[in-house]
């Protein structure tokens, strides 16, 4: 698609100063080419190995407190949240080798002000299927936040968190039966042996014992209340929605890290996740409601809480302005694209089309020739013979 001396007066045109435009020629680059996925990639993709045990986990916890069955295979999930937490011994025993959790030596065990609210679910997608833990309290969502993605220290999260991808955590129980399987084959083989393997899986094949899973709490979505949004909808299926909408936002972005290696906190990033997210719980990508769930409806002045902060990355604040009005002129150009050639039955072939497009090419004059070109190739991609997009 475009290159950088193209890019560089498109920046300078849209008043990027010579001194941003290093920043911002990264910021805008788009690392999102159907020729940078692996030639054996098949969509939908397979599922990672850890979705195999968290499926036998969804089965085997069904009609129990998912969240004391889930103690019992994720010793972290014991550990009490308290500052300092991480840098104990204690602490490293369970959470980094996998010592069972005793109670005597943390003087308390975690908990959930509702556990009965806590769901598992296995959620299919064409990035392939993860876990995802729902609760309604979002205390107990911010707990287990800090639990398995925060190691265990308390940590203060935006009110318009309310979702979160985690992924790295070790899965002992994972590990443990790997640890017997691979004992068995060497008829119980000296202990020395098993730690030199063990080394060799974290760095050669981490997904062996880590796990990914999405979080989610069914807080409105950024904050915002069906009657800004103008949807004639109450508030309880506006949750609903919500939920829906997080959910696929969050495997957008795990879309993004499967098929080419990265999931970014980039404001175009933001963009594809929320029009996958909108285009599925709602059923129309809309500039406006982006906007407001951004925080961007008057920019460049943004209250101090809104989304849009987070994806600033190294951009000072006139380059970050700039940015910020690319992204609205993007999703202008995203909900005129989306009117006129989005069908739901093909919406993963629109994803890969606007992946190809990048920023730039999204904003540029000319922007549905381009579209229509890269939705062509993605629709050829998908449509290989080892391979269907959905």
């Amino acid at each position: 698609m475009t290159q950088s001396p193209r890019n560089d007066t498109f920046l300078l045109d849209a008043g990027a100063l010579p001194g941003d435009l290093k920043s911002l020629r990264q910021y805008v680059d788009n690392p999102f080419h159907l020729n940078a996925i692996h030639p054996d990639s098949q969509i939908p993709l397979e599922d990672e190995p850890h979705v195999t045990d968290w499926r036998r986990y969804h089965t085997e916890s069904m009609g129990s407190d998912v969240f004391s069955y889930l103690q019992t295979k994720l010793p972290q999930l014991n550990i009490p949240i308290r500052p300092g937490m991480a840098s104990t011994g204690t602490y490293r025993r369970v959470a980094r080798r996998g010592e069972a959790f005793r109670h005597d030596d943390f003087g308390d065990r975690l908990t959930l002000e509702v556990p009965g609210e806590l769901r598992l679910l296995i959620q299919e997608h064409p990035a392939g299927a993860l876990p995802v833990l729902t609760t309604s309290n979002r205390k107990d969502f911010l707990t287990l936040l800090c639990a398995l993605g925060g190691r265990s220290e308390p940590r203060s999260f935006p009110s318009a968190v309310n979702a979160q991808l985690i992924s790295g955590y070790n899965n002992w129980d994972r590990v443990g039966r790997y640890r017997d399987a691979w004992q068995q084959k060497r008829d119980g083989s000296l202990t020395h042996d098993w730690a030199a393997e063990m080394q060799r899986v974290i760095r050669t094949e981490p997904s062996l014992f880590q796990d990914r899973i999405v979080l989610v709490t069914d807080a409105p979505y950024s904050g915002v209340t069906a009657s800004e949004l103008e949807l004639a909808i109450t508030d309880s299926e506006w949750r609903r929605r919500s939920m829906s909408l997080r959910l696929e936002h969050e495997f957008t972005h795990y879309a993004t890290k499967r098929l080419w290696g990265t999931m970014r906190t980039n404001l175009f990033d933001e963009l594809l996740a929320d029009f996958m997210g909108m285009t599925h719980a709602l059923g129309r990508f809309s500039k406006d409601a982006f906007s407001r769930f951004l925080g961007l409806s008057h920019w460049p002045t943004a209250e101090p809480n809104a989304r849009v902060h987070a994806y600033q990355g190294t951009l000072d604040g006139q380059a970050f302005v700039i940015a910020g009005h690319l992204i609205l002129s993007a999703a202008a150009e995203l909900e005129r694209l989306s009117d006129s050639f989005y069908e739901s039955e093909t919406r993963f072939i629109f994803f890969l089309a606007l992946c190809q497009l990048g920023l730039v090419d999204l904003v540029r004059d000319g922007a549905v020739p381009r579209f229509l070109q890269a939705y062509a190739i993605a629709r050829r991609f998908c449509s290989k013979e080892k391979g269907l997009c959905l």
